[in-house]
């Protein structure tokens, strides 16, 4: 049973590199440059060219793509999921300021969920052992 367990374990590692790098490449075929929509965001008037070259710079967005997913995938092995580009803050605190609110809708979504399940799959059974399915 641990055998098992450790192999479907292990198993999510790629799941996760996949669904990681095709989020990744779905966010970087986006149109526009991120840096220039980022600093038009912030600043009151269109970034100069000096602006926007130090931005990608101090983002990383000037390496190639290849390369920036490496660091992000290296840096999630660290624990470190990056700066928000919108907000400025570490991504770890603007999730867990957050999660409360999403605690607050998925745990009472959940428990809808598995009431309904249980009554399905109750109303089934009986259904079955009465010789109607």
């Amino acid at each position: 049973m641990a055998t098992y367990v450790l192999r479907r374990l292990l198993s999510l590692v790629p799941t996760w590199l996949g669904i990681s790098l095709v989020a990744f490449l779905l966010a970087n075929l986006a149109p526009g440059d991120p840096a220039e929509l980022i600093l038009n965001s912030r600043l009151e008037q269109p970034p100069t060219q000096a602006q926007l070259e130090q931005f990608r710079s101090a983002n990383g967005l000037d390496n190639p793509i290849a390369l920036q997913y490496l660091n992000w995938v290296a840096g999630l092995v660290r624990g470190d999921l990056g700066t928000s580009f919108r907000s400025g803050q570490p991504v770890l605190e603007e999730i867990g300021a957050r999660f409360p609110a999403t605690l607050q809708i998925t745990v009472p979504a959940f428990g809808l969920a598995l009431l309904l399940a249980i009554l399905i799959g109750v109303l089934s059974a009986c259904a079955a052992s009465a010789g109607r399915w």
